[in-house]
């Protein structure tokens, strides 16, 4: 018998949930830094647009590892439930094409790179908001369907 035969909650453990919070903010902070100082003050490429790109690459593959790893669980639960499905794929869909478009600044042609750019830049900024939006609207219909039903130590989903 699988270990994931009897799980029966949504909820992420604390530390899978401050990982996913961490990671989301690393790479706002520096996806968001990077494009303000590379597109906006279209300042030349220093060591700190050397380190912010680098800090965003690890954290993308932190955050590509932590995605996988809901998928199993949160993710696979969640949908057998009917729970949070439009914001759940609209979150799924932004880590698809951030991930395409990232892998597409790394390997597309010189005549692509530039589109590519656009959409990972215009796609980041929308899945900035997407994970807010997803966490509160998933704590609200968790608030209406439980109506403080508590088993054992988690809140039933």
């Amino acid at each position: 018998m699988s270990m994931l035969t009897g799980l029966t909650t949504i909820r992420m453990l604390p530390w899978v949930r401050l990982a996913g919070y961490a990671m989301w903010l690393l790479l706002a902070v520096t996806g968001v830094w990077w494009w303000w100082d590379q597109d906006m003050q279209m300042n030349d490429p220093t060591e700190r647009a050397s380190l912010l790109v680098k800090l965003h690459g690890i954290a993308a593959a932190f955050a590509l590892v932590w995605f996988g790893s809901i998928l199993s669980t949160h993710v696979r639960v969640a949908w057998q439930r009917k729970r949070n499905r439009v914001s759940g794929l609209l979150a799924l869909t932004m880590m698809a094409l951030l991930s395409l478009s990232g892998l597409g600044l790394y390997y597309a042609d010189y005549d692509s790179r530039e589109w590519v750019h656009w959409v990972h830049l215009w796609v980041g900024a929308v899945a900035i908001l997407i994970l807010p939006m997803h966490v509160l609207l998933g704590r609200m219909k968790r608030g209406k369907a439980t109506q403080g039903t508590v088993v054992g130590r988690h809140v039933r989903d």
